[in-house]
């Protein structure tokens, strides 16, 4: 209509190109659009015992405690019923050889595979009670990590 081109004639330049972006957007193929990416806070509660836990160890996950997450998972690890494979993440086959969400770490990836992408990574996973809870189990309150082995 008249008046919608007239408010639109009043819009700065990029303005218009958003709204032009935006009406064409239907038209696009769904193939060429690309959905925003999703943000993932903290663990969520597991549907069920992951077979495979793997824990970041590179600098900036270290930096934030990753060696003591790796730990924790491995101390709880036998609590799970049919067992769980506890590891070391293996990226080396990305450019900076981890999950590329350094910022939010340590992190951990659920049910993947070494050296791919697959599987779901939680951030800043820290304490027993988060890693018990990515493992479906129960923890007792009075819970503590064993001392390291020298």
């Amino acid at each position: 209509s008249t008046h919608s081109f007239q408010c639109l004639t009043m819009l700065s330049f990029s303005a218009r190109l958003v709204v032009v972006v935006a009406c064409a957007a239907p038209f696009v193929a769904p193939f060429a659009v690309r959905p925003a990416p999703v943000i993932r806070r903290g663990p969520c509660v597991a549907e069920a015992h992951p077979n495979r836990i793997e824990v970041c160890q590179n600098k900036h996950c270290k930096k934030r405690g990753s060696a003591k997450t790796l730990r924790i998972f491995e101390a709880l690890a036998d609590r799970v019923p049919n067992g769980v494979v506890v590891s070391k993440a293996d990226m080396s086959h990305t450019e900076h050889g981890c999950f590329d969400e350094c910022t939010m770490g340590p992190n951990v990836r659920i049910d993947g595979e070494p050296q791919t992408d697959v599987g779901r990574v939680v951030n800043g996973v820290k304490t027993p009670q988060q890693a018990a809870e990515i493992l479906g189990i129960d923890l007792e309150d009075d819970w503590a990590l064993p001392p390291a082995e020298a």
